[in-house]
C-alpha cells in the first residue's frame, strides 16, 4: 500500500470536523504545510511510520449518554484514515455481507430495509440482541495479531495496523497488557470489524436465522424464541471460547434480550422498529425541533429563517444521493409520514410566534418546505439514505 500526498491531503479536510483530533499540525504556512504532508507521506511508504500517545476524552453520544473516546494527533489521523480509504478501494468485500458498521456504502437503515419486509409478512417474529460487555477494552491482542496475519496481505498495512495496537502500550494508565484498543480513530472501527471477521462467518454458517452485526451490536432474526434462545447460546459460547469476549446475559439478568417484535420495539440507532412500523427514535426528533428552534430564534428575518430551515433539512440531497447530512434522508426509510406532519406543525408554530405581523396570509409561508411532501417525492424517486 503505496500513498499519495493528496489522499493524505484529503483525509486532512475530513478531519476538521473531527473533535477528537488535535488541530495543531494545521496551524502552519502552507510551505511547511507541504513539507510536513510529504515526510508524513514517505515515513508510511518506508515503514518507518509511528503511531503518537492518545488522551482520555469523554463525549455524548447521538442517542443520549456518553461514551470514552480517545484525541490523537493530526498525523496519526489522516494516516489512518487515507490508508482505510485505500485498503477499501482495493477490497471492497473484504467483510462479510451481514455487516454493516463503520464500512463505505453501508448504514443502519439498510439492514431496517433488508428485514422489515419479512417482519410484516411474519416470516421472522423474533429477534435476539446480543451485547458484547467493553468490547474495545477486552479484545486479546495475541489473537487480533493472529487474525491480522491470516487476513491482512498488504505489508505496509499490516505493518501500520500492528503498531497502531502496540503503541497503546505507552498509555498504561488506560489499557491493560495483553487486552484493549483505543476508541475513535479509523483503525479503531476498521480493527472491531476485523477481530469478529471468523465470527461472523461462523454464526451465518451455524445459526439458524438472519445475522447482521452493526459494530458490537449482534441482531438475529428468527422464527420463535426458543431458536432465539439456541442461537444465544450458540454465539455466547463462541465469543467466549474463540476469542475471550464476554456478553451480556439474558434479560433480566443482563442487557442482552429476546424481542418479540409483535408486541414490542427495539431501539436500533437513529430508529425504533417492530413488525409493524419503522420510525425515528423520539430524542432525535425533539433534537431537530430544538435545532429548529434556535435557528428561528437566531434569524433576523422570515426569510432568512425560512431558508435556514430548509438548508437544515433538505441541503443537496436531491443532486447528491450519499449526503450523509441532509435530514431527510433519516427519514425515508420510516414507514409513517406522522413525525413529519409533526415537525410540520412544530415549526410553523415556532415562526408564527416570533413573525406573527408578518405571517398576516399563508403566502408568507410558500417557500418553507413541507417536509411531509417532500418524504414523498423522495421515496418516489427511491433514494435512500447511505
Amino acid at each position: 500500500m503505496i500513498l499519495n500526498q493528496n489522499e493524505l491531503k484529503q483525509s486532512l479536510l475530513k478531519a476538521i470536523n473531527k473533535k477528537n483530533v488535535n488541530f495543531d499540525f494545521s496551524k502552519t504556512n502552507d510551505i511547511d504545510f507541504d513539507r510536513k504532508i510529504k515526510i508524513i507521506c514517505d515515513r508510511v511508504n518506508t515503514r518507518s511510520f509511528y503511531f503518537h500517545k492518545v488522551n482520555k476524552l469523554i463525549v455524548p453520544k447521538s442517542r443520549g449518554g456518553s461514551r470514552i473516546v480517545f484525541s490523537m494527533t493530526m498525523e496519526d489521523y489522516i494516516v489512518q484514515d487515507s490508508c482505510l480509504k485505500k485498503f477499501y478501494l482495493e477490497n471492497e468485500t473484504f467483510f462479510n455481507e451481514s455487516v454493516y458498521g463503520f464500512l463505505p456504502k453501508k448504514s443502519a437503515s439498510q439492514i431496517l430495509k433488508k428485514i422489515f419486509p419479512k417482519l410484516k409478512t411474519n416470516e421472522y417474529n423474533s429477534m435476539l440482541y446480543i451485547d458484547l460487555i467493553n468490547f474495545t477494552n477486552n479484545m486479546n491482542l495475541r489473537i487480533l495479531k493472529k487474525i491480522i496475519d491470516e487476513n491482512i496481505n498488504d505489508l505496509e498495512f499490516k505493518v501500520l495496523l500492528k503498531r497502531f495496537i502496540s503503541h497503546q502500550r505507552l498509555n498504561e494508565e488506560y489499557f491493560e497488557k495483553e487486552k484493549g484498543v483505543y476508541a475513535g480513530g479509523p483503525f479503531s472501527a476498521f480493527i472491531m470489524n476485523l477481530y469478529l471477521i471468523n465470527f461472523d462467518k461462523y454464526v451465518n454458517e451455524n445459526i439458524s436465522g438472519e445475522y447482521f452485526r452493526y459494530g458490537d451490536d449482534i441482531i438475529v432474526f428468527s422464527n420463535n424464541n426458543t431458536i432465539a434462545l439456541n442461537n444465544y447460546e450458540l454465539i455466547n459460547s463462541y465469543l467466549k471460547n474463540e476469542l475471550l469476549l464476554e456478553v451480556h446475559q439474558l434479560e433480566p439478568f443482563g442487557k442482552s434480550k429476546i424481542y418479540n417484535l409483535e408486541k414490542e420495539s427495539f431501539y436500533f440507532y437513529y430508529y425504533r422498529f417492530n413488525s409493524k412500523e419503522i420510525k425515528l427514535r423520539e430524542p432525535i426528533l425533539e433534537r431537530m425541533i430544538s435545532k429548529v428552534n434556535e435557528i428561528i430564534d437566531s434569524s433576523n428575518s422570515l426569510d432568512n429563517a425560512i431558508k435556514a430551515i430548509n438548508y437544515y433539512f433538505i441541503k443537496d440531497c436531491e443532486k447528491n444521493k450519499t449526503q450523509k447530512d441532509c435530514l431527510l434522508y433519516n427519514f425515508l426509510i420510516c414507514t409513517t409520514s406522522k413525525q413529519l406532519a409533526y415537525l410540520n406543525v412544530k415549526i410553523r408554530k415556532k415562526l408564527f410566534l416570533k413573525y406573527k405581523n408578518t405571517l398576516k396570509t399563508n403566502k408568507a409561508l410558500i417557500n418553507l418546505i413541507d417536509l411531509k411532501k417532500k418524504y414523498y417525492i423522495l421515496k418516489r424517486k427511491n433514494l435512500e439514505k447511505v
